[in-house]
């Protein structure tokens, strides 16, 4: 496996360019997803996943500092984590009051009810068993047997109202 490295220097021109690719792929991921809730509920699950995965992206981008006018990015346990993405988004999403953009079921828990950090996690494990549509895997189950990771339901509502706040939040985010 090739190294990958701690952090990356890029130049602003590089960064300009990432965060308005990544913004316009987060656009066309919501859209696809939204034209996908009443073909394939849990695949347009998938794809809205995936749009989130790639907000957290664009925050950390965004945080970036310079030094000697490069951009330093947190490269192999930022940009390349999908857990460290994940909450980026996650955290970003529930302090600005948006968390209907992560509640894609009936589930009982909510942001509000819970401590975030505790939330954040259920709902990590969650989301990566959704990103699971597009591919079969296993769980450790009890006495250390495996079972087929089962992907979470979605309500098709929920999943629109996620999608139509997300649109919200990335129409109005400033690059």
């Amino acid at each position: 496996m090739p190294h990958i490295s701690q952090e990356i220097h890029i130049s602003k021109e590089t960064w300009n360019e990432a965060k308005r690719l990544i913004k316009n792929g987060i656009i066309k991921k919501l859209s696809a997803a939204k034209q996908n809730i009443d073909i394939d509920t849990e695949i347009a699950a998938g794809i809205y996943i995936y749009a989130l995965e790639e907000f957290g992206k664009l925050l950390l981008l965004k945080e970036s500092q310079t030094v000697d006018g490069k951009y330093i990015i947190k490269y192999r346990d930022g940009f390349r984590s999908h857990d460290f993405k994940f909450n980026k988004a996650f955290d970003y999403l529930q302090n600005d009051g948006y968390g209907k953009c992560i509640i894609l079921n009936d589930d009982a828990f909510t942001p509000d009810a819970f401590s975030l950090r505790s939330f954040t996690i259920g709902l990590l494990a969650q989301t990566e068993a959704r990103l699971g549509i597009f591919y079969v895997d296993f769980t450790k189950a009890e006495y250390d047997n495996y079972e087929i990771l089962k992907v979470p339901t979605v309500n098709p509502n929920k999943m629109n109202e996620a999608i139509n706040k997300l649109e919200e939040v990335i129409d109005t985010f400033e690059l």
